[in-house]
C-alpha cells in the first residue's frame, strides 16, 4: 500500500465521521504505520487504525453523555469499527495530559486529516509533540505500565480459564503474537526513552529489531504457546523495571508545566469555540423558525 493510498484511507474515515454527524477535530492514525511495522503481502497485511477524534455539543453537555453515546456507530463506521476508534477531544487532550503514550504517539504519524478550521491549531499541536512526550517522565512512566499491562492482559488467556478465547489469533496460536510483538516493542521504546533518546527516535523500529518484531508479529518467533507466553511474562517485567529506572531518574516534581498549561488551555479554548459555534447555528435556526412563524400569522 503507497503513502497516498493510506492517506486516502484516513480521509475516508474522516468523510464517514463527519457524514455521521460528528463535529470531527481531525482523524489521526495510529499502529503499525508509525513505527514502521506495517506490512502489505499475501503473508501479511497491516490494519489502517485511526483516532477519530471528535467535540462533545451542546447537548452532550446538558446531556451528562459524549456523541459517541449520543450518534453512536453510523452502518458505514460499524463496518470499520475495529479500524476507527471514536474518541472525544477532551479524552483525547486529557490523554496528552496523562502522558500516555496511546495518545502522544499518533502525534508522530505523518498520516491525518484534518477539519480545515482547526488545521494550524493541530499543526502547532505536532510541532510541540516532542515536549508533549516528555512533559513528565515520571508520569509517562506510570502511564506506559498502566497501558502496556493491558496489552499484557490480552497476551493469552488468563491461567486456569477454562471458558474458549474469542480472540482468533489464540485460538490458532494459543497466544495473540501481535500483543506479544507490542510487548516487545514496548520494551524498546521504553529502554531507549530512558536513555534519553529523542521521542522520535524511540518509537521507529528498523533494521534487526524490525525483523525481530515482524517475526513476532506474525507468529513465527515461537513453535510453542508456552515459550510465548513466558517471553511476553519477560517482556513486562522489563517494561516495569524500566519504569521505575525512569521514576529514579525523573522524579514526580520534575515537569514542564508550560507545556501541560498549553495543553489545558487549548482543550478548554477549542471545545468552548465549539459548542458556542453549535448553540449560535442552533439560535440563529430557531429565530428563524420564530420569524417564519411571525409572517405565517400576518398572512
Amino acid at each position: 500500500m503507497t503513502k497516498a493510498e493510506i492517506q486516502a484511507k484516513v480521509q475516508s474515515y474522516y468523510d464517514m465521521a463527519a457524514a455521521a454527524g460528528y463535529n470531527v477535530f481531525a482523524v489521526v492514525l495510529l499502529g503499525s504505520q508509525i513505527y514502521g511495522l506495517d506490512e502489505y503481502s499475501e503473508e501479511y497485511t497491516s490494519d489502517i487504525d485511526v483516532f477519530a477524534i471528535v467535540f462533545n455539543s451542546f447537548e452532550d453537555l446538558i446531556g451528562n453523555s459524549t456523541p459517541i453515546q449520543r450518534i453512536g456507530y453510523t452502518p458505514e463506521l460499524r463496518l470499520e469499527r475495529t479500524q476507527v476508534h471514536l474518541c472525544t477531544f477532551v479524552e483525547f487532550m486529557r490523554g496528552l495530559m496523562s502522558q500516555n503514550m496511546r495518545y502522544i504517539d499518533p502525534l508522530f504519524s505523518e498520516y491525518y486529516a484534518v477539519n480545515k478550521k482547526y488545521k494550524d491549531v493541530y499543526e502547532k499541536l505536532r510541532s510541540h509533540r516532542a515536549a508533549i512526550a516528555t512533559a513528565s517522565q515520571y508520569a509517562f512512566a506510570e502511564a506506559s505500565v498502566r497501558f502496556i499491562r493491558a496489552t499484557y492482559s490480552a497476551l493469552a488467556p488468563e491461567d486456569g480459564s477454562s471458558e474458549p478465547s474469542n480472540d482468533p489469533k489464540i485460538q490458532k496460536f494459543g497466544y495473540n503474537p501481535k500483543r506479544l510483538h507490542h510487548l516487545a516493542r514496548c520494551l524498546l521504546l521504553m529502554t531507549r526513552y530512558y536513555n534519553g533518546r529523542p521521542y522520535e527516535e524511540c518509537i521507529k523500529v528498523t533494521g534487526e529489531d524490525r525483523e525481530r518484531l515482524m517475526r513476532l508479529k506474525k507468529g513465527l518467533g515461537y513453535d510453542e504457546a508456552k515459550a510465548a507466553i513466558a517471553a511476553g511474562r519477560g517482556y513486562m517485567n522489563s517494561i516495569e523495571a524500566v519504569a521505575n529506572l525512569i521514576k529514579q531518574k525523573h522524579p514526580q516534581d520534575e515537569v514542564n508545566q508550560a507545556v501541560f498549561e498549553y495543553l489545558r488551555s487549548l482543550m478548554a479554548i477549542l471545545q468552548k469555540q465549539a459548542i458556542r459555534a453549535e448553540v449560535r447555528a442552533k439560535t440563529d435556526y430557531i429565530a428563524d423558525i420564530v420569524d417564519n412563524i411571525g409572517d405565517d400569522v400576518a398572512e
